[in-house]
């Protein structure tokens, strides 16, 4: 698919992301123009493409690739608030903590020790110290 990478527009075919999938499954293009367009600070793809893409790599059962399209999406848009939140919630399922730095970063610091905190009880829930203790470690350093 060509097109302008940051037209909100791409939103109208987030339900068509199945159906997106299809095709990719029968033609696949190269991921790695998605991760190098998400990867670009200014230009490159836009949120809403990011978040479409994450939507096809879902639908492919891709969850790597949809945590990593969500987080640079949700880095691109802080204010979309459910972004960031599907994006933590991917990230935190991954459990890959450069994601969850990643992500930390595109919740604005108001939000980001109530994050921590869940990040936190998630971590304990699956009995992963270090994980807890990372995140606790964090929260208490943003309220110092």
């Amino acid at each position: 698919m060509k097109s302008d990478g940051d037209l909100e527009e791409f939103a109208q075919v987030f339900e068509d992301a199945p159906a997106l999938a299809a095709e990719e499954r029968a033609e696949p293009s190269s991921w790695r123009t998605w991760f190098d367009l998400a990867a670009q600070k200014f230009g490159g793809a836009g949120p809403t493409v990011l978040d479409l893409a994450s939507r096809v790599a879902g639908a492919l059962g891709n969850r790597p690739a949809e945590a990593h399209l969500l987080v640079a999406a949700a880095k691109k848009d802080p204010e979309n608030v459910e972004l960031v939140r599907r994006a933590q919630a991917s990230a935190r399922s991954l459990g890959d903590p450069e994601l969850l730095e990643a992500v930390l970063d595109a919740i604005p610091a108001r939000e980001r020790v109530e994050a921590l905190l869940a990040i936190a009880d998630a971590a304990d829930k699956n009995q992963d110290a270090d994980q807890a203790f990372w995140a606790l470690g964090r929260a208490r350093a943003i309220e110092a």
